[in-house]
């Protein structure tokens, strides 16, 4: 990531600098007026601005270890692409007219410069819910995806093959078991978790006397819960 970053820092380098280039080599009067006058300065600072909000934006977005959210954050990135495109354009525009009046071009500037900080609020907040989202689906299905792997690792474990029949026989019901969790069934998740480490211990020992029974109970509970789920919903 920060490769990448250092990457982009020099390509947003060239173009601040390029813009600088433009800005300042260019006629320093247009008919006889200086541009260095009246709305100037100000849009210069607020295209300067933007460039420095979208390095920092961009430095954020890259400075995550989360690939997933570096790729949440692209619209995000766009925007503040987008705001710079268009305080370019709208700044450039009122420092090439001269004989446009300060207050109009103030007035132009600042709703350019609302409009893109709404747009890039807006798509910050996006990126927060959705990621916010996906970390709340992930804790949610933590329970059934654990305990598929510790079902699928326990089917290999078994020492006849009685004992693989059930144990697999678990690990379907497990693996297609709806994986959404919810605080409503933490009775019901509490128990299987007992209710499957009662069953492990007697398919690794190879006790035949009492697995049947912990079968029945355990997968009575899956049971449950899979009805519960689709109560729920």
């Amino acid at each position: 990531m920060k490769k990448n970053f250092f990457t982009y820092l020099i390509s947003w380098s060239a173009v601040l600098a390029l813009f600088n280039l433009f800005i300042f080599i260019t006629p320093s009067q247009i008919n006889g007026v200086s541009k260095f006058g009246g709305l100037f300065w100000f849009c210069y600072s607020l295209i300067t601005l933007c460039f420095v909000a979208q390095l920092i934006c961009t430095y954020f977005i890259f400075k995550t270890k989360s690939l997933k959210k570096v790729f949440y954050s692209i619209p995000l990135l766009f925007t503040s692409y987008f705001a710079l495109a268009v305080m370019l354009l709208v700044g450039g525009l009122c420092m090439a007219i001269v004989q446009l009046p300060d207050w109009i071009g103030v007035i132009v500037c600042c709703v350019a410069l609302v409009f893109n900080v709404l747009a890039y609020a807006k798509s910050s907040l996006a990126v927060q819910m959705i990621d916010s989202l996906d970390r709340e689906v992930k804790e949610k299905t933590l329970f059934i995806k654990m305990l598929t792997a510790e079902a699928q690792a326990l089917s290999v474990k078994a020492q006849n093959d009685e004992t693989k029949n059930l144990a697999f026989k678990v690990y379907e019901a497990i693996r297609y078991s709806d994986p959404m969790s919810s605080s409503l069934l933490k009775a019901v998740e509490d128990r299987i978790s007992v209710q499957f480490e009662e069953f492990s211990k007697r398919v690794i020992s190879g006790d035949m006397q009492n697995i049947n029974a912990c079968f029945t109970e355990l997968m009575s509970s899956i049971t449950e819960r899979n009805e519960k789920c689709k109560i729920l919903k």
